[in-house]
């Protein structure tokens, strides 16, 4: 980070920034928030907007940690259609990957996170799919796995299927709830 400081380039802060982010959101929230709120001011001032949904992704992660599931939510939404305008499927497909998590763990929409399951993993946007390992997979492997107790298998099967068969515009346009508690 010093050295990204010391370039004065506000692209590469931001990038420099949203990486520090990544390594400290789990273990100190607060500290990820403050470097995503810098990134963020850097491209308010004209830096490269390229992970701007990725940081609104894990600005949602954080906010979800902290209780806030309404903004939380609402950060994952400008974070989708950031992407989704942008032509980034690859961050759509991310979002569309929390936002299952998001939506099971809380309990809200669980039709709609098992469809949105399906359609990241074996929709149209699969290809796209990014690699996930670590902590975030094991949050989310956890939350699949309340969905499927939740749905019971029969209907997570057949919402996860009927998501597998949607076109990415549906899978895009999924209602989505306006607030999680």
């Amino acid at each position: 980070m010093h050295l990204a400081h010391r370039l004065r380039n506000p692209t590469v802060l931001t990038v420099a920034l949203y990486s520090a982010a990544i390594v400290w959101w789990e273990n100190d929230p607060t500290r990820a928030a403050a470097a995503l709120e810098e990134a963020f001011g850097y491209i308010r001032a004209g830096a490269s907007d390229l992970l701007y949904a990725d940081m609104l992704e894990l600005r949602a992660r954080i906010e979800t940690m902290a209780g806030q599931g309404t903004s939380a939510l609402a950060a994952l939404r400008a974070g989708l259609a950031q992407s989704v305008e942008s032509g980034n499927r690859p961050s759509v497909v991310s979002s569309q990957w929390y936002l299952v998590e998001m939506l099971a763990t809380s309990g809200h929409d669980l039709d709609t996170a098992a469809m949105l399951h399906g359609i990241t993993i074996y929709g149209p946007l699969a290809e796209a799919f990014p690699a996930f390992g670590g902590r975030e997979a094991q949050l989310h492997d956890q939350a699949l796995a309340a969905l499927r107790a939740q749905l019971g298998d029969k209907r997570f099967e057949d919402l996860v299927e009927r998501g597998a068969a949607l076109s990415f515009e549906e899978g895009v346009d999924s209602p989505l709830p306006n607030s999680i508690a």
